[in-house]
C-alpha cells in the first residue's frame, strides 16, 4: 500500500511532473500502464490527431456516442482552469475523490517508470475509463501522434482533422514531416478518416494508410457539407454523408464547426461497421448538445465577450474569418501568445478585424514577452498597449468596453484560461453533451 493523497496534493504531484518536460516515446507509457494493470485494454476507443479541430471533434463525437446510449470517455488537452478538464465520463469531470483515489494508485509505478505529466495524465484517464466502465472514449492526440503517450491505444478507427505549422521543433518543419508524424497513429487494418487536407498533407497520409492497409475515409469525398447558416449562437449545416442528407445545428460558432462536426459523424457512420450502432436522432442530438469551452465561446453578450483558445496561425486565420462573417468587430482584443508560434502572422489576421490591442502574457514558462509583442505590433502597424499579467489586461479591457463594444481574448489556450478563471467561470463543471 503506497501513500495516499488528498485532492490537492493529487493535483500538486501530477503538475510538479511537468518541470521534466515533454518526453517523446511509448516505452515509459507501456511499462507504466502495464504496471496497473493496462486499463486501456477494458475500453473501446477513436484516436483523434491533427493540428486544429482534433479536441473540437472529438467533443462532438463524445456528445454523439453519449446520445447514442453508450457510457463515453473524453481525454482531451490542456486543460483551461482546472486539471479535472481533461478527463470525463459521460461528459462530465473526473471527480475529486476519484482523482485522488486514482493518483494514490498510481503514483509508485509513475516515479518508478519516470512518466512525465502527460504519461501521467493518459494513466489517469484510462485508469478512469476503466473504473467508471466506459464503453467507448475519444480520445484527442497530446501532440504529433506517432510518439505521443496515446498511441498505445488499439482504436476502432483513427482521425486526423487538420495538418498546419505548429510545433515544429518536435514535429517537423515541412507539412510532409508534420503529416507523417500524425499518421503515426494510423493502425494495420484500422480505417482513418480525414478533414480536408492540402495535396502534400494527403499524400502522406495516403502513403502511410496504403502501407499499412488501413482504408482512408476525407470529409469532402465520403461526407461532404455546406453551411447553411450561424450567428454567436451556434451554426446550421447541410452533411450528405455515408446515410445520405441531414441537417445539423451545432451550439459552437466558427466557419469550421461544420467541418468538425462532419468528421464526428462520418466517424460515428463507420463505427456502424464495428458493431457501434448509433441512430440518426442521437448523433443530431449529440451534435447540438455538444460543448467546447473556451473555443469561440461567448461569455457575455451585453458586452460581447468571447474567447477563443486559436494558438496558431491557422487557428488565428480561421477566427478572424469567423469573426467577420458573423459582423463581429472587436473594440479591443487581449493577445497572448507563446514564443515558439509564428505569432507575427497570428498578428495579420487579428489586425484586420481589431480596432486595438492589449498585449499580456499567461504564465507560462513558455509564453512571448509582452515587449516582443509591442515591437512586433510596432512594425506591422498595429495599436496596442502591454500590461503584464492576463487578469489585470483583462480588468484594462473591461474598463474600456462600452455596452455595445465587443472584447475578444484569443492567442493561447493558457490565456484563455487564465482570463476564464479571473471572470470566474468554471469550465470543469460544465458537462459537455
Amino acid at each position: 500500500m503506497g501513500r495516499r493523497f488528498s485532492y490537492r496534493s493529487s493535483l500538486d504531484f501530477l503538475l510538479n511532473l511537468q518541470r521534466s518536460g515533454i518526453k517523446l516515446g511509448l516505452d515509459r507509457t507501456v511499462n507504466l500502464l502495464e504496471a496497473i494493470g493496462d486499463p486501456q485494454d477494458h475500453f473501446r476507443s477513436v484516436h483523434i490527431a491533427g493540428t486544429n479541430g482534433k479536441g473540437s471533434v472529438a467533443t462532438y463525437l463524445n456528445s454523439i456516442l453519449y446520445h447514442g446510449g453508450f457510457r463515453s470517455g473524453l481525454f482531451t488537452s490542456p486543460h483551461l482552469v482546472e486539471y479535472a478538464e481533461r478527463v470525463r465520463v459521460d461528459g462530465e469531470a473526473i471527480s475529486r475523490a476519484d482523482l485522488k483515489s486514482i493518483v494514490s494508485d498510481i503514483a509508485e509505478p509513475v516515479l518508478e517508470t519516470g512518466a512525465s505529466f502527460f504519461e501521467a495524465t493518459t494513466a489517469v484517464a484510462f485508469e478512469e475509463f476503466r473504473r467508471k466502465r466506459v464503453q467507448v472514449a475519444a480520445v484527442e492526440v497530446g501532440m504529433g501522434g506517432r510518439l505521443d503517450s496515446t498511441n498505445v491505444l488499439k482504436p476502432e478507427l483513427t482521425a486526423i482533422t487538420s495538418i498546419d505549422f505548429d510545433h515544429v521543433r518536435y514535429l517537423g518543419k515541412t507539412l510532409g514531416e508534420i503529416a507523417g508524424e500524425k499518421a503515426g497513429i494510423i493502425k494495420p487494418g484500422v480505417p482513418v478518416v480525414t478533414g480536408e487536407l492540402g495535396k502534400g498533407a494527403r499524400a502522406a497520409v495516403g502513403k502511410v494508410a496504403r502501407s499499412r492497409g488501413s482504408k482512408l475515409y476525407e470529409v469532402g469525398r465520403h461526407a461532404e457539407y455546406g453551411m447553411l447558416g450561424m450567428d454567436i449562437g451556434g451554426c446550421y449545416f447541410e452533411y450528405r454523408g455515408l446515410r445520405g442528407r441531414r441537417i445539423f445545428k451545432t451550439s459552437m460558432p466558427g466557419l469550421h464547426q461544420p467541418a468538425n462536426a462532419s468528421l464526428a459523424v462520418l466517424l460515428a457512420e463507420l463505427l456502424e461497421d464495428r458493431g457501434i450502432k448509433i441512430d440518426d436522432a442521437a448523433m443530431e442530438r449529440g451534435v447540438e448538445a455538444a460543448l467546447w469551452p473556451g473555443r469561440l465561446q461567448v461569455l457575455s453578450e451585453r458586452p460581447l465577450i468571447i474567447a477563443d483558445g486559436a494558438h496558431n496561425v491557422a487557428g488565428a486565420r480561421m477566427l478572424a474569418r469567423s469573426l467577420e462573417d458573423m459582423g463581429v468587430f472587436p473594440a479591443i482584443t487581449v493577445f497572448a501568445v507563446l514564443r515558439d508560434k509564428r505569432y507575427k502572422d497570428m498578428l495579420r489576421h487579428l489586425a484586420g478585424i481589431s480596432r486595438r490591442f492589449i498585449f499580456t502574457r499567461p504564465a507560462s514558462d513558455r509564453a512571448l514577452p509582452v515587449a516582443r509583442l509591442k515591437e512586433a505590433a510596432g512594425e506591422l502597424g498595429v495599436r496596442g498597449s502591454g500590461v503584464g499579467r492576463v487578469d489585470r489586461a483583462v480588468e484594462r479591457a473591461l474598463v474600456g468596453l462600452g455596452e455595445n463594444d465587443a472584447l475578444l481574448i484569443c492567442g493561447s489556450l493558457f490565456a484563455v484560461g487564465e482570463a476564464m478563471h479571473y471572470m470566474g467561470f468554471k469550465p470543469e463543471r460544465v458537462r459537455l453533451c
